[in-house]
């Protein structure tokens, strides 16, 4: 038998397939080996995505960003405090099409003022690592545990207070129909020494 020419395992089906969505789509596929992740341990006030994008593409090109939101605990503290209303980012990742890029970026970022002519941001410092041997999977995937244990938690707490709920349910139930019991005893106890006279 002869071997037939093209890819054989699955790995190298996938970045086929990759390879060429992203020819018909106008865009050169870069290996997820060749990319770099930097991780932003600070974002500045009120900077959104786009802004962040528009900042570090001047570098290189940038594939994914993903960016967390501040806690719901925290902002309703910064409300509170007579904060702004708006959403804050807390921390976030970048991917770079460029491994070499990224880590030029965050060399050469670090520690530096973000500039630019906005207020809220011209005079934060960057704060930026290099993650090496990080992939955007390993980031979904820790994403997606983190999703799946605070799931778990809401639903072992939903489950302990529909516990608590039936034992309440269940222990008025209880003492209504003892009321009851003890209502009609009383009743039938004062009828009957009116009976005997």
């Amino acid at each position: 038998m002869s071997k037939l020419p093209g890819p054989t395992t699955g790995e190298e089906i996938e970045k086929k397939l990759a390879s060429l969505e992203s020819e018909l789509n106008g865009e050169t596929y870069v290996p997820e080996d060749k990319r770099g992740v930097i991780y932003l341990s600070r974002i500045p006030m009120f900077m959104k995505v786009e802004k962040l994008r528009h900042i570090l593409s001047q570098y290189g090109e940038i594939d994914r960003i993903y960016l967390n939101l501040e806690s719901n605990e925290s902002r309703r503290m910064r409300i509170q405090k007579g904060g702004n209303r708006k959403h804050r980012y807390v921390d976030g990742w970048v991917e770079f099409l460029d491994k070499r890029m990224a880590k030029l970026v965050a060399l050469s970022l670090n520690n530096t003022p973000v500039g630019g002519k906005t207020r809220f941001y011209r005079e934060d410092i960057w704060n930026i690592k290099y993650l090496p041997k990080f992939k955007w999977n390993d980031l979904t995937n820790i994403i997606a545990r983190r999703r799946a244990e605070k799931e778990s938690i809401v639903h072992s707490k939903t489950k302990t207070a529909q516990k608590n709920a039936e034992f309440l349910r269940q222990r008025m139930d209880e003492s209504f129909e003892k009321k009851k019991i003890s209502e009609k005893k009383a009743k039938k106890l004062s009828k009957k020494p009116a009976q005997k006279e």
